[in-house]
C-alpha cells in the first residue's frame, strides 16, 4: 500500500512509529558482566556508572549521565560513557574496582582503571571532567 493513499490517522501512526527509535535512543554504551571487560579494551577513554535498579541516588543521577553522554557526543568527543548493572557483576570484579556503593562512576583510560569519579554529579561537571581527562598525557593529570 502506498502512503498517499493511507487514511491520515495511519500516515501519522507510521511516522510516529519510524521515529520512536530517534526519541529513544541512547547515547548510552549499555554493558553487562560479559561485555564490561571488552568495552575497557575498546574504547580509549571510557565512563562506566555502576547503578542498582532499587537506588533512588541513582534514578535521580540518570538524566545527568545521559544528558553528559549526549553532550559529549554532540561535541565529537572519543569519550564512552556505559552503564552496568553493579548487582550483576561479579562481586570480585567489583572489588578490584572498590565498587561499594551506587552510583559509581568509574574512568578508564587506554584500557586501565583511572579513578573514580568522585565530583559533582551534573552534567556540566562530569563532561568538563571527562574531556580534561581524555586529553590528559600527563600521569599527575590522571
Amino acid at each position: 500500500m502506498e502512503i498517499l493513499k493511507m487514511p491520515k490517522l495511519m500516515k501519522t501512526l507510521t511516522c510516529i512509529c519510524l521515529m520512536l527509535p530517534l526519541v529513544y535512543s541512547s547515547d548510552l554504551l549499555l554493558l553487562d558482566s560479559l561485555t564490561i571487560q571488552d568495552a575497557i579494551k575498546e574504547h580509549e577513554n571510557i565512563m562506566i556508572e555502576f547503578y542498582a535498579p532499587w537506588c533512588i541516588h541513582c534514578k535521580a543521577f540518570a538524566p545527568h549521565y545521559e544528558q553528559a553522554a549526549t553532550q559529549l557526543k554532540l561535541k565529537g568527543e572519543n569519550i564512552v560513557m556505559a552503564t552496568i548493572d553493579g548487582t550483576s557483576v561479579p562481586s570480585e570484579l567489583a572489588a578490584i574496582w572498590d565498587v561499594r556503593s551506587y552510583p559509581s562512576l568509574l574512568f578508564f583510560k587506554g584500557g586501565k582503571f583511572i579513578e573514580k569519579y568522585i565530583g559533582p554529579r551534573v552534567t556540566e561537571q562530569i563532561v568538563d571532567y571527562l574531556i580534561r581527562k581524555s586529553k590528559s598525557e600527563d600521569k599527575n593529570d590522571l
